[in-house]
Order: structure tokens, then C-alpha cells, then sequence
């Protein structure tokens, strides 16, 4: 069968989770034969999943599947849409009717503001906050893990802050007030000890 092409599209904004997207890590640092990626996780609530936006990506599966095997898919297929069902143990930030991504890939992705511009300081984009994902949908062939279909990661547009999650901590503004200047003469107690 002929090579099937990729589908390239934008996600839905989405909550990120799990960002690695400063160097490339592998999952299992002890697997010699694993290839080091950057990835990312993204979130969609229910009511994200109602837009027109998030169907276009779940056709975009149908689509490669209808592509690569015609009328005649394998019966048992990896899909990209994971849920809690698919957990052992679910995560901060992730509830029961969500879906999620997740993504990888052995190029590192750009990353980009609201407004287009690169984000060069990439502590800005921490798991719990929300953006958009340039993915690529393709099938794949494993001799040990089957069949499916997966979205590669492309860009990345933060779109807007959220609560860090992962025990990621604040932002020291968030966590402080300013305090007011100290006089001198406060800087002596009772005794003239300073």
C-alpha cells in the first residue's frame, strides 16, 4: 500500500500537562534502544470536546485509518485519545470525562505567545497552563506494541496561564508581598543590640 500522508491540524486549546519541551528525554533512561523526545500532554475537558475543532482531529484519525487500511482496519488498533479508564493512576489536573494527547517528538517544537512571537524562556510554559498544538496525524506499525494511530507534536502556542500543577511552585510575586522599606533605627532592639 502506498505511504499514507500525514494529516497536519491545530488542536483546541487544551490544558498542558507533563511539559518537557526544553531538551529531549527519554521515558525509561535505562532503555538504551529508546530514543530521548520532547513531549507534552494536553487536556480536554467535555465541553472542548463539543467543538468543531476537537471532531476535526477525531476525523482526522478516521481519515488515516480509512487511508492506510481502506474498508478493512486491524480489529485491535491503538487510538490517541486516552481517558482515565486508560490510567493506573491518574493525575493532577485530569477528571473523569476528559480527554487527552499525548505527544512527542525527536525535533524539538517551536513555542510561541499569543501573538506568534517565540517564547524564549520556556519556564514560561509549565504543566497547568493552556494552549495549542500543531499535530500531525499518522499511522504506525509496531512489531511488539501493533498497530495505531498517533498525532506527532509540532508547535506549541500558550495561549494562557493556569494553576501549575505537579507540584510545580508558584511564582514568587504570587507567593509574597512587597514589605515596606526598613528604618535603621528599627534595625536595634530594646538593648541596642543590633
Amino acid at each position: 500500500m502506498a505511504k499514507t500522508e500525514r494529516i497536519e491540524l491545530n488542536t483546541p486549546e487544551g490544558r498542558l500537562m507533563f511539559v518537557n519541551l526544553k531538551q529531549a528525554r527519554k521515558i525509561d533512561p535505562k532503555n538504551a534502544d529508546e530514543t530521548a523526545k520532547f513531549q507534552v500532554t494536553i487536556n480536554f475537558s467535555p465541553e472542548v470536546q463539543k467543538t468543531k475543532q476537537f471532531k476535526k482531529l477525531k476525523k482526522a484519525v478516521e481519515d488515516t485509518l480509512a487511508a492506510k487500511y481502506g474498508d478493512n482496519p486491524p480489529r485491535k488498533l491503538r487510538r490517541p485519545f486516552l481517558t482515565v479508564d486508560d490510567l493506573d493512576e491518574v493525575p493532577d489536573g485530569i477528571e473523569e470525562g476528559d480527554v487527552f494527547l499525548r505527544l512527542n517528538s525527536t525535533s524539538r517544537p517551536e513555542v510561541v505567545n499569543r501573538d506568534v512571537e517565540e517564547i524564549l524562556n520556556l519556564d514560561e510554559v509549565y504543566s497547568g497552563c493552556y494552549g495549542i498544538v500543531n499535530v500531525q496525524c499518522y499511522p504506525w506499525e509496531h512489531v511488539t506494541g501493533g498497530k495505531g494511530v498517533s498525532f506527532g507534536l509540532g508547535p506549541v502556542q500558550k495561549t494562557r496561564d493556569g494553576d501549575p500543577l505537579g507540584g510545580r511552585a508558584k511564582p514568587a510575586r504570587k507567593a509574597f508581598d512587597a514589605l515596606p522599606d526598613e528604618d535603621e533605627d528599627e534595625d536595634e532592639d530594646d538593648d541596642g543590640i543590633i
